[in-house]
């Protein structure tokens, strides 16, 4: 599994054959969503807007929602509404550490990702 920002994957669209290899490709693009390039496929899914005001550690934040839900084997499309969902919210406070949701948020925020 490889985790790019959209510079990243610009520069790994030189190198066009490694989306042909057997990995997973994750290109984060923040608000804008996500695309997933899983051997020759690729699918993109609508971000997750928010009042951010820290991007400090938003991918950090999107890199552990897609990891959840990749190793519990949620399809792509509502591991990716995790991810994209837990960035925006990772930057609304200065400091993503700081913004760690309560139980009764991420009820709201798991009720959100599999009611889509």
């Amino acid at each position: 599994m490889v985790f790019m920002s959209k510079d990243e994957y610009e520069v790994a669209m030189e190198e066009f054959y490694i989306f042909s290899m057997d990995s997973l490709f994750v290109v984060m693009k923040g608000e804008e969503g996500c695309s997933i390039f899983c051997r020759g496929d690729m699918a993109s899914y609508e971000g997750y807007r928010s009042e951010r005001v820290d991007f400090t550690s938003s991918e950090n934040c999107f890199v552990a929602g897609f990891i959840y839900g990749y190793l519990l084997g949620w399809p792509l499309n509502k591991t990716a509404r995790l991810a994209n969902t837990l960035c925006a919210i990772g930057g609304t406070e200065y400091g993503s550490r700081r913004k760690v949701p309560t139980k009764e948020e991420m009820q709201k925020i798991m009720g959100f990702v599999a009611a889509r």
